[in-house]
């Protein structure tokens, strides 16, 4: 065989040793992992210089929606009535009236009873436990009858002062006796009040008439320093509702007025212990007014 032949021979075995060795190189880069596309989508490479494998990676979990809690009804409170600040409970202690007269006794008249009739008087009570004044038509018997006609916040004598203490007694009004005085546009009682309509202690009430006592206690308004309605006291005017007069029972402008022009002879005045009215009370009490206010705010 010629020396061509195998050198032909020669380069064919060559190109198929170096065939072979590429498709070794090959399958051995694919067992390291260099380029390993199915290991890359779970690893990847470790930070140089440490030589550690990277944890598999985990899905990340798909937040879900946490449920809002459904808002509780915030329950109403109960409203609640204003506490009640009236005057505290007490039993009066009878007294010997301070008669503006002590020694003005006298049987009234036997036409008292005749000159007036009972439908044009009225019955009226002063409560000292509530400090409400309540007015009563009267019937042919002279008997209070039916509700309350007028209801009045009073202030009543100083309880915590024997000598100023309103009694629990009878009076009756006389506003056209010959001998007395017993109505007041203006009276100095010390100091001045408007609208007075004089109360007379009843010893024995008859048919004909009765004996009986010109005395000091009255209806009358708050405390002015002059006669003058524009020098009311207002610290005074404040008070009403609680015992604090001298005896008397004091009223706002516009109730003892109404007393003054509308309560006439025969008409009987009974002062009782009575029971606390709480929330009669609340809605007679008259607001406050500034200790600067010199005016009876209902006196018009």
């Amino acid at each position: 065989m010629s020396k061509k032949f195998y050198i032909i021979i020669g380069v064919i075995a060559a190109i198929c040793i170096f065939l072979i060795g590429y498709r070794i190189i090959g399958m051995n880069k694919n067992d390291d992992g260099n380029e390993n596309d199915t290991q890359l989508s779970t690893v990847t490479d470790a930070p140089s210089g440490t030589g550690e494998p990277i944890p598999e990676l985990t899905d990340t979990p798909v937040p879900t929606d946490t449920p809002t809690p459904e808002p509780t009804a915030t329950p109403t409170p109960v409203p609640t009535s204003t506490p009640y600040s009236g005057p505290e409970l007490y039993t009066s202690t009878e007294k010997n009236i301070s008669y503006t007269r002590e020694s003005h006794h006298y049987a009234v008249s036997e036409n008292f009873g005749k000159n007036f009739s009972y439908e044009n008087t009225y019955y009226i009570t002063v409560s000292l436990n509530s400090q409400i004044v309540k007015v009563y038509k009267r019937d042919s018997n002279g008997n209070p009858t039916g509700q309350p006609v007028k209801t009045f916040i009073t202030s009543t004598g100083d309880k915590n002062d024997k000598s100023k203490a309103t009694p629990v007694t009878r009076f009756v009004i006389l506003d056209n006796d010959i001998r007395d005085v017993s109505k007041y546009r203006w009276c100095y009682a010390n100091p001045w009040v408007q609208y007075a309509t004089r109360l007379y202690y009843i010893n024995n009430l008859r048919d004909n008439g009765f004996d009986g006592y010109f005395t000091g206690f009255m209806f009358h308004s708050e405390l002015y320093s002059e006669q003058n309605n524009h020098t009311l006291q207002a610290k005074e005017w404040n008070k009403l509702g609680y015992p604090c007069s001298h005896g008397c029972m004091r009223m706002q402008a516009v109730d003892a007025k109404w007393i003054y022009e509308n309560c006439h002879s025969g008409s009987i005045v009974d002062v009782i212990d009575g029971e606390p009215e709480p929330e009669l009370w609340k809605q007679l009490k008259p607001a406050l007014i500034p200790e600067n206010q010199n005016y009876d705010p209902t006196d018009n």
